[in-house]
């Protein structure tokens, strides 16, 4: 869609990666996804809600569901990872880097970063944590963590 066209100059995210990750401009009605780039959320292979992303100067860059529960999804788990346990099997890194959002996600994998999530806001939250120790995250995974927000996306 041509209104993407800021979001692959800006943050240099191709459509390709978009079609990746299942998102694309929504143009229908509702307050929340209404002009913005909808991503899905999922949870094991589950959808449970959208993230309206800007593709113009527009805030809030995120917009949730009205009924979301900030600090309880992680973006793009069940696809880390089963990329960390590819990467094991090949004898490659496992490394499963944690982002703040969903654009990061995507800018890594320009990297050749395939094992990255997002925890969808300010940090690594208590519910988020038990989720990860749950799927055996951190116990069969190395991980590294981008939290940080110097006014730069990545």
């Amino acid at each position: 869609h041509v209104a993407l066209q800021p979001l692959w100059e800006q943050w240099g995210i191709p459509s390709e990666r978009l079609e990746e990750f299942g998102a694309g401009y929504y143009s229908g009605n509702g307050k929340a996804m209404k002009g913005r780039l909808a991503a899905p959320i999922e949870r094991e292979g589950v959808l449970v809600g959208y993230c309206g992303i800007a593709v113009n100067n527009e805030e809030p860059l995120f917009r949730y569901p009205e009924k979301w529960i900030a600090g309880v999804e992680i973006y793009n788990l069940t696809n880390a990872i089963e990329a960390a346990e590819e990467a094991l099997k090949g004898h490659d890194d496992p490394t499963i880097t944690v982002y703040r959002n969903i654009l990061q996600v995507w800018q890594s994998r320009a990297l050749n970063e395939r094992a990255s999530i997002a925890v969808l806001g300010g940090g690594l939250t208590a519910d988020q944590l038990i989720w990860l120790y749950h799927k055996k995250v951190p116990q069969r995974f190395p991980m590294r963590f981008h939290l940080h927000d110097g006014g730069q996306l990545f």
